[in-house]
């Protein structure tokens, strides 16, 4: 068992996370926590629909969870992993605006039950749906990236922090000071290339839309744009269409 945890903050595009996780290859049992607060929530019903697809992919359990005020995603992240089911052995860590490639729970749960703490893909292909432009997000062995994911009794422990961004960076830096031996696994396997993480439509990364025109490191112009399976993903962003 292991848990998928989806903040939502205003974020109409979560209809593409779900859709893959509709999408997961796997013979793990898993369960989808949502936490929605404040303006703009897709509302439980909109989840709801989904709940025959998810069923399909393995997904045992739906739970929904509203705030009518603005909670900070660090508590989001850490209330999420309280109430993950008891048998959950980690939690994953899903954009409300990206697709995640279809043997993300597998791996994940693969490696977690192989005694890692913490688990990363380094390498992730983005999408700015306004601009219509690709860049490559690239950074080896700093520990963060996509795909990323965490034993859930670690996840418990993380500090009651105010934090609004750079959440991710939070939540690594975090569980080293929690388990400074912690095991990290980075995955270097070409799994990302099914996958895709958009821009344009969330609310907390805004200053990322720079890179599209004039990407820094850890970004970098890319023509990976051409491959298959990265453009049925992103007809799928376009369209909008199931």
């Amino acid at each position: 068992m292991i848990t998928i945890a989806l903040p939502v903050y205003a974020s109409p595009i979560a209809w593409l996370a779900m859709e893959s996780l509709c999408n997961q290859v796997t013979d793990v049992a898993w369960e989808l926590i949502i936490y929605e607060d404040e303006e703009q929530p897709n509302g439980k019903d909109f989840y709801k629909s989904y709940s025959k697809n998810l069923v399909r992919a393995g997904c045992t359990r739906m739970l929904y969870l509203y705030s009518k005020r603005r909670i900070p995603l660090s508590f989001k992240w850490k209330e999420m992993a309280e109430k993950a089911n008891d048998k959950s052995i980690g939690v994953l860590l899903q954009g409300a605006d990206n697709y995640s490639e279809p043997l993300r729970i597998r791996k994940a749960h693969e490696i977690l039950s192989q005694g890692y703490d913490w688990i990363y893909t380094p390498t992730s292909l983005f999408y700015h749906i306004h601009k219509k432009k690709y860049i490559l997000y690239e950074s080896k062995d700093i520990g963060i990236g996509a795909d990323m994911a965490i034993k859930k009794e670690l996840a418990q422990q993380l500090p009651d922090e105010v934090k609004w961004s750079s959440v991710d960076s939070w939540i690594f830096n975090n569980l080293k000071k929690i388990k400074p031996d912690a095991k990290i696994f980075q995955d270097l396997s070409e799994n990302w290339r099914n996958g895709l993480a958009t821009d344009g439509e969330n609310r907390i990364s805004l200053q990322r839309k720079k890179m599209f025109d004039n990407p820094v490191y850890p970004f970098y112009f890319t023509e990976i744009k051409d491959i298959k399976s990265v453009k049925e993903i992103i007809k799928i962003s376009i369209d909008g269409k199931r």
